[in-house]
């Protein structure tokens, strides 16, 4: 009360008219504390909701928003409330129980990389070494909805988070790590990299428009670049490699991936012809950098590693360890010799029928049969779901042996839908 006397000495006509009537509102609270702010990724739909402090939030809110509208960006990165940042599979359980923990955590100290656990890993995105790196001693962090290893548990240090604002015995277990790197190799799990396809007759033009560097010129080359926006601002950091004509694969920063593809599709200029495909979690990534590098790659694969042979900022397809058609790319952030593995996630394991079919963590439906299709490049399924959710696009997941895997709903058969072929004269 004395709080509000004091606002109506400062405003006398609020006192004259009285309270009329009293609105409680609930608080509002985001999954990881930070409000709703920017485009929603519906075209022309933005966001300006989530706030747990509307009225000291909202100048700031109001401006930095308008000039994300009009200007393409605001003066100041809005990336920590981009309403695209969340990768988790969201549901009610998710949104109760992340609202609880940012209650709960609402007035504790804000200690760098806080760490979040609830709904993780049950709503997280998993790469098929999870389980076992964890028993390696991985403490994980929450990266776009990926579990992604943050660093490792050995000599008795305890396998959870550890929170401080001064160096604390994670100082001496990550210093190690880099030190094993440096000297000798380090493997690391970058499942969580944004990964995307673009293909069609106006690629090439399309990537040069929005691309500071020039593109790679040959099937196999890498460019590293930047991906730049019309008033001259930085979109972010990005990995060309050319498959083909017209034909390339971008690896991209794990959280920016809705962003990215939202990003990339407002660039498209009237008529072009390309399409988009989110590669991102048919594929896992594993680093493997450091000066011995070569030599443990080398024990695991019959591929030539020379450097004439397998050049600086080229990719090829090699057999590692027996596992066919791996993506391996000859760079590394590390600052070392190495390579990026990307390896094809789909057989690990796969639908034959029998599985079932989730939406909104609800079960929905039912493999009847299904099959690695070599044309597509993916796993191919029938099933039996219910009829609302029977529309092109429509994503779902496929538990398969206790793990719940990425699926959408597809427009026909996705090789001659018209069946041409068996009618036609032949060669």
């Amino acid at each position: 009360m004395p709080w509000l006397e004091n606002s109506l000495e400062r405003m006398p006509i609020l006192a004259d008219k009285g309270i009329k009537s009293v609105v409680h509102g609930a608080i509002t609270h985001p999954p990881d504390g930070n409000m709703l702010l920017g485009p929603s990724g519906v075209k022309n739909f933005w966001l300006c909701c989530g706030s747990q402090v509307g009225i000291a939030w909202g100048p700031g809110a109001g401006k930095y928003l308008a000039q994300w509208m009009v200007k393409g960006a605001a003066d100041v990165s809005m990336r920590s409330f981009d309403p695209r940042r969340f990768g988790a599979r969201i549901d009610d359980e998710y949104r109760i129980e992340k609202a609880k923990e940012d209650y709960l955590l609402r007035h504790e100290i804000p200690f760098p990389h806080l760490d979040r656990p609830a709904c993780r890993p049950s709503h997280s995105k998993l790469s098929p070494l999870y389980a076992i790196l964890k028993q390696k001693g991985a403490v994980y962090e929450d990266i776009y909805g990926w579990e992604r290893p943050y660093w490792y548990a050995i000599n008795g240090v305890e396998q959870k988070h550890i929170d401080s604002f001064r160096r604390s015995e994670l100082f001496d277990v990550i210093g190690n790590e880099v030190g094993g790197m440096r000297a000798h190799a380090g493997i690391a799990d970058l499942t969580a990299f944004a990964k995307i396809e673009i293909f069609g007759a106006d690629t090439d033009c399309y990537l040069n428009r929005i691309s500071s560097n020039k593109l790679p010129q040959k099937p196999g080359s890498i460019t590293l670049t930047y991906l730049v926006m019309d008033n001259g601002r930085i979109e972010g950091e990005a990995t060309f490699i050319k498959l083909g004509d017209n034909h390339y694969y971008i690896v991209y920063a794990a959280v920016r991936e809705a962003a990215l593809l939202n990003w990339m599709m407002e660039q498209l200029q009237a008529g072009e012809s390309i399409d988009f495909n989110n590669v991102s979690e048919d594929y896992g990534v594993i680093m493997l950098a450091g000066p011995k590098s070569r030599k443990i790659l080398a024990d695991c694969t019959d591929a030539a590693l020379d450097n004439a042979s397998f050049r600086w900022l080229s990719s090829r397809h090699i057999n590692v360890a027996g596992v066919d058609n791996v993506r391996a790319l000859r760079v590394t952030y590390t600052g070392e010799l190495g390579w990026e593995l990307h390896v094809p996630m789909a057989g690990m394991p796969d639908p034959f029928g029998s599985e079932s079919i989730w939406f909104e963590g609800n079960a929905v439906g039912q493999i009847s049969s299904g099959g690695y299709g070599y044309h597509a490049g993916r796993y191919l399924a029938f099933a039996y779901i219910r009829p609302e959710l029977n529309r092109i696009g429509t994503e779902l997941e496929v538990l398969i042996m206790g793990e719940a895997r990425r699926a959408v709903v597809i427009e026909q058969c996705i090789y001659d839908a018209d069946n041409q072929l068996p009618r036609s004269e032949g060669v």
